[in-house]
């Protein structure tokens, strides 16, 4: 198939990079108590015109001992990606804020449905990753 018919962007692939489920940390008697710390990161390989974005998710007991984490890779095929990353003098690139919020968001709801299949059947399955709203997402330096 040749770059005119294809969509400027595509899902490439999805790679579960690490899952982690720990032991419940209180009698199954009590009400678990918990909190979600959820990292973002944009990694390009702009040859390939692919974008990579890796979303961590961790689930922290009320002590912040973690009970689970997993770290997914939603990759990203962009047709027109030079004209929205920019290379930078220390090879990194900047990836336009609007696609990258676009990218992130569809990478976190990927994360959410993942993390719901390998907590299913256990001590967590309670729990669901909250819907991030893109005007939460901030751009780290």
């Amino acid at each position: 198939m040749d770059n005119e018919n294809k969509a400027p962007i595509s899902i490439k692939g999805i790679e579960v990079l690490s899952f982690s489920l720990n032991h419940r940390p209180i009698p199954h008697s009590q009400k678990l108590k918990y909190s979600i710390d959820i990292n973002s990161s944009t990694k390009v390989e702009d040859q390939k015109k692919l974008v990579f974005i890796i979303n961590a998710v961790k689930i922290k007991d009320i002590d912040g001992a973690i009970m689970s984490s997993i770290e997914v890779s939603v990759i990203f095929e962009i047709m027109d990606l030079d004209s929205h990353v920019t290379k930078q003098n220390d090879s990194k690139h900047k990836v336009d804020i609007d696609l990258e919020k676009k990218l992130t968001l569809t990478a976190m709801n990927t994360i959410r449905g993942i993390s719901f299949m390998y907590l299913k059947g256990t001590y967590l399955q309670n729990v669901i990753i909250p819907h991030i709203d893109d005007s939460l997402l901030r751009q780290s330096k």
